[in-house]
């Protein structure tokens, strides 16, 4: 596995290879500090399997980066990584063509189970944006969401993007029946009788918050 991080922050590039080290310790890791050092490794190195990409590189507008590294290299999977959280941020870094939008506050756990989802051909989006959350938001339509702690979100955003309970344990290194307990208790919290139910509440509640957003 090829992986480059671009980050203008020695410091944090420095941290983030250091972490995922630990979790990938085979994979071949490459920094950038710029659009044009990405440019060219990216060249140089044509097989790259991913890019975790900072938001806001030195001398770049806007997502101008993003959309040029997709326009030049379509098959290469990006992850963005920003300081911020803002809902309307990370829906423009899908649209543009990112597979994951990762905050820097996120924890060492998620950012691994969001890694594999990436990589494993998935889209992570951040649990309390995905639910409207975001800026320490709930959501209006229902008390229900505000009983599920962050880990029981990521499972159920999961769940509603048609996971089994044997990939999810695969994805975030649980026992079978641990996620089946978890999705149990989910669905106790929503009322819902079964996945169906779940999803279909899952999706009821996110049209209503972009609805809102």
């Amino acid at each position: 596995m090829k992986f480059l991080l671009a980050d203008d922050h020695a410091l944090i590039r420095c941290g983030l290879i250091s972490l995922i080290q630990q979790m990938h310790a085979d994979w071949q890791i490459h920094e950038a500090e710029d659009l044009p050092s990405i440019e060219k490794l990216l060249q140089t190195v044509p097989d790259m399997d991913l890019l975790m990409l900072d938001v806001q590189l030195p001398g770049v507008e806007g997502l101008s980066g993003l959309r040029e590294i997709r326009r030049q290299w379509p098959e290469l999977s990006v992850i963005m990584i920003s300081s911020s959280e803002e809902p309307g941020l990370i829906r423009q870094c899908l649209s543009f063509g990112a597979s994951g939008f990762i905050p820097k506050s996120t924890s060492n756990d998620v950012l691994g189970s969001a890694l594999n989802l990436v990589l494993s051909g998935g889209v992570y989006v951040p649990p309390a944006v995905l639910y409207g959350l975001g800026e320490n938001k709930k959501p209006a339509v229902t008390g229900q969401l505000s009983e599920l702690s962050s880990r029981q979100l990521e499972l159920l955003s999961m769940i509603a993007q048609g996971y089994s309970n044997q990939e999810i344990a695969v994805q975030k290194n649980l026992a079978v029946q641990t996620v089946k307990n978890q999705a149990s208790a989910i669905f106790k919290l929503l009322n819902a009788r079964n996945r169906i139910e779940a999803i279909s509440i899952y999706r009821s509640i996110n049209r209503h918050n972009d609805h809102l957003m």
